[in-house]
């Protein structure tokens, strides 16, 4: 029959607890050290990648900001442009006109002096026609 021999028992149950002893001391305790430290470190760098994330989105943010405050001062500076452009336009225009009105005036008056200078030739003209057709009808042909 079986037999239990108390102290190949007491031997057993003090190998096992030397054993347990040791694995504890040598093996479970710096594997948990390692797992732990290993722990740390992948939580360290799930921390560092979110405050990233974060600073990436906060880059966007700022960006898209910046886009919008320069998109806003293109539409100021082509406003300004328009208008300048408008202004130069405008006093082109009038400078053009009252040049036009100038030339046109000189030349009237040019026209006027012309038209004087012919009728005084006409003038003189006339009274030299008017001699000669006298003489002919009078005969007193030169």
């Amino acid at each position: 029959m079986l037999s239990i021999n108390p102290s190949e028992l007491i031997w057993a149950v003090v190998n096992f607890l030397l054993l347990l002893f040791l694995l504890n001391r040598f093996l479970y305790k710096p594997l948990l050290r390692f797992m732990d430290a290993r722990q740390a470190k992948i939580d360290a760098g799930l921390e560092e990648e979110r405050q990233a994330g974060q600073a990436v989105q906060d880059n966007k943010d700022r960006l898209a900001e910046l886009k919008a405050e320069c998109q806003e001062e293109a539409k100021q500076m082509i406003a300004r442009a328009d208008a300048a452009q408008q202004e130069e336009l405008t006093q082109a225009i009038a400078q053009a006109k009252k040049a036009a009105s100038e030339t046109r005036k000189a030349t009237a008056q040019e026209l006027a002096d012309r038209r004087d200078a012919e009728a005084e030739r006409l003038a003189a003209a006339e009274s030299e026609l008017a001699e000669l057709l006298s003489r002919r009808l009078l005969g007193d042909e030169p």
